[in-house]
C-alpha cells in the first residue's frame, strides 16, 4: 500500500452567478454612442461639398508649397506673383472649409478642418 497525502486545502471551483433575468446580448446605450458619432462623422465627411472643398484646400496648399520651395531654390520658372496666386487661392480655400465647418461642427474632428475653425 502507497501512502498517499490527499491534500486538503485545494480550493473549491468559483461559483458561476445567474444571468439576471432582464440580461440581454444588446450593447448598452453608452457604448453605441461613440459609434453612432462616428457613422455621423463619416456620412458627413463624404459628403460631395466637402469632399470637394478638402481637394481644393489641399491641391491649393500643395501647389502654393511646391512654388514656393522652387522660389528658395532660386528658380526663375515661377515668379513671386504666382506665390500670391495660390497663397490667395489657399485662403478662399480655408473660408470655404469654415463654411462648412460651420454648418457641419462634427467636422471639426478632421484635422483639416480644426486647422481652419477659429475658437473663441
Amino acid at each position: 500500500m502507497t501512502c498517499e497525502i490527499v491534500n486538503k486545502e485545494a480550493s473549491p471551483a468559483p461559483r458561476r452567478g445567474r444571468k439576471r433575468a432582464d440580461a440581454s446580448n444588446e450593447l448598452p446605450v453608452v457604448s453605441r454612442l461613440p459609434s453612432i458619432v462616428e457613422r455621423q462623422y463619416e456620412v458627413a465627411l463624404q459628403a460631395p461639398d466637402v469632399q470637394a472643398a478638402l481637394f481644393d484646400y489641399e491641391s491649393a496648399q500643395a501647389r502654393r508649397d511646391s512654388i514656393s520651395r522652387k522660389l528658395c531654390g532660386g528658380s526663375y520658372a515661377v515668379t513671386v506673383a504666382d506665390l500670391a496666386h495660390w497663397e490667395g487661392a489657399v485662403a478662399n480655400a480655408k473660408k470655404s472649409l469654415a463654411q462648412i465647418a460651420h454648418r457641419t461642427p462634427i467636422l471639426e474632428r478632421h484635422p483639416v478642418f480644426a486647422s481652419v475653425v477659429t475658437h473663441s
